[in-house]
């Protein structure tokens, strides 16, 4: 080598040296991630599913490693995931097993002391469980009005013939979870359901059952698929939807659903979600940890404790009159009018009752409540339900028929209004007020109230938008939280989905009480019993 190519060749090593030296912290962290690596054993999981997680990290030996997510939204960071911590060994290898996220399109690394993996991006399936209803022996001694009836929602069967009853566990070809069990629920009322049989799952998802009614009339059953702790899983139990048994005599007589209404074209369905401006109220004021916080991110059933919170307790109890159910989904408790994939073809026939979830032994008569929500519906013939967020009295008795409520927001999912107010029984007064001009349909809204001893301020997207000042209005009982899909009876309605990001309660130790300028007048309601 010439002494020129010498001269060069060392003048090129004395400048990476500088340039290795001069590296600040952050970049070498950079360059440790890059080296590091990670890969996911599994690649079709559901929320709370065990996956392996195997990989090393850049420097060697044995170190504790935890996990972290981020949201790959402008502004997140990555947050370390509660409860995920492991171990490499002294060559910085890790092999471990954590429940998957519920979150679409969410990112989760192997982070350590000295450096961090890269991350992966996770989207789990939902757990879609689907009862369909045949004859025994494939015929009915009735030609039945097909219109009249919709797949996995509602099904004819003949008084005294024998029909079969099919949960699939993986409709749209999720993993197969061999030996999860399965129960076949009747419903009683609204709040009760009845174990009719049970079974676990094969090998191609499914479970079947038979069954055979005397007497003509509607029946009402659901799956109840249980838990599951295999191979480092933690998911929570789940149900289907709701499905009518329409039992004829065998002339086909006797109660049958409403004949299909014509149904415009759909709207966009599944919605990527747009924010509203406002934050949390718990941020923007101050108001320090949470009592609760229900999130749904890790395959929580509902009624699995909150993730995190200074009180952390509390389960939810779902009811449905129709068709409707209340689940997780996308990381959130979802409420659905019937059963749906969340596309077009949810259109038609089966919207109908009231479908709610509410919260039992969290109650609190003073506080702070908040609740992350976002609602649309299928553009199809029909009426909107009303979706409410209410703080209700924890206990039945004590609610006088719905007159002593809090509505923390009432809106249509076709709507541009925010409704709120306060009812008492006490001479029958409310007060009531709503914030016109609101973008409902596919947007997320943080509504919000704050409640004292003396009065009542709501807020939307964290700012306040109407305080009651009178102590008439003050319901003095324990409150507690419920969401809910309202219909009307029987009548049919757009299909129509509501899911809460996040729930969440304070109590009034710390940050700013907040009040609004607009001050709701007194009226009178006509509800009770």
């Amino acid at each position: 080598m010439t002494f020129r190519r010498l001269r060069t060749a060392a003048t090129a090593l004395i400048i990476a040296v500088c340039l290795v030296a001069a590296l600040s912290p952050d970049a070498r962290a950079v360059s440790a991630r890059q080296e590091a690596t990670l890969t996911i054993g599994e690649s079709e999981y559901y929320a709370g599913q065990g996956v392996l997680f195997e990989g090393s990290l850049a420097q060697t030996g044995e170190r504790q490693i935890w996990l972290e997510f981020h949201m790959n939204r402008p502004g997140d960071a990555w947050t370390v995931v509660p409860g995920s911590t492991a171990r490499t060994d002294r060559n910085g290898r890790f092999s471990f097993r954590h429940p998957a996220p519920g979150m679409y399109n969410i990112s989760l690394r192997v982070s350590s002391a000295v450096g961090a993996t890269p991350g992966r991006l996770f989207h789990a399936h939902d757990e879609m469980t689907t009862v369909a209803v045949a004859p025994a022996d494939g015929t009915l001694p009735f030609r039945p009005d097909w219109s009249r009836y919709r797949e996995y929602t509602s099904y004819p069967a003949a008084e005294d013939e024998a029909f079969s009853v099919t949960v699939d566990t993986s409709p749209e070809g999720g993993p197969i979870l061999l030996g999860r069990t399965v129960a076949l629920e009747e419903r009683v009322d609204a709040t009760t359901w009845r174990k009719v049989t049970q079974g676990i799952v094969g090998l191609n998802g499914t479970v079947r059952f038979q069954r055979t009614i005397s007497e003509p009339g509607v029946h009402v059953y659901r799956a109840r698929i249980g838990g599951w702790l295999g191979f480092g899983s933690d998911i929570g139990w789940n149900t289907s939807f709701p499905v009518h048994v329409y039992v004829l005599s065998r002339r086909g007589e006797g109660v049958q659903p409403a004949r299909a209404t014509e149904t415009r074209a759909p709207g966009t369905t599944q919605p990527a979600g747009r924010s509203s401006e406002g934050g949390s109220s718990g941020q923007r004021y101050g108001w320090g940890e949470t009592l609760y916080d229900f999130a749904y991110e890790w395959g929580e059933s509902l009624s699995d404790a909150p993730y995190k919170g200074k009180v952390p307790r509390g389960t939810w109890a779902e009811t449905s009159t129709g068709g409707g159910r209340a689940g997780r989904h996308n990381g959130g408790l979802f409420l659905e009018s019937k059963y749906g994939v969340v596309a077009p073809r949810d259109a038609g026939p089966g919207d109908f009752g009231t479908t709610a979830a509410t919260l039992r032994g969290n109650a609190h008569a003073t506080g702070r409540w908040e609740v992350r929500l976002r609602t649309w519906e299928i553009a199809e013939a029909g009426e909107s339900f009303r979706v409410r967020v209410e703080l209700v009295p924890e206990d039945p008795a004590k609610r006088a028929c719905g007159a002593r409520t809090i509505t923390v927001a009432e809106i249509s999912p076709s709507g541009r209004a925010v409704r709120y107010g306060v009812t008492t029984p006490n001479k029958r007064r409310a007060w009531t007020s709503q914030r016109t001009g609101v973008p409902i349909s596919q947007v997320h809204h943080a509504y919000g109230v704050e409640v004292t001893g003396s009065r009542i301020t709501w807020l939307l997207d964290s700012q306040p938008i109407g305080t009651v000042r009178s102590r008439a209005a003050l319901p003095k009982v324990p409150l507690t939280l419920r969401l809910s899909l309202v219909g009307r009876g029987d009548r049919e309605m757009r299909h129509t989905y509501a899911g809460a990001d996040w729930i969440r309660a304070w109590d009034r130790s710390n940050g700013r009480s907040v009040t609004s300028a607009h001050r709701l007048r007194a009226g009178r309601h006509d509800l009770g019993c």
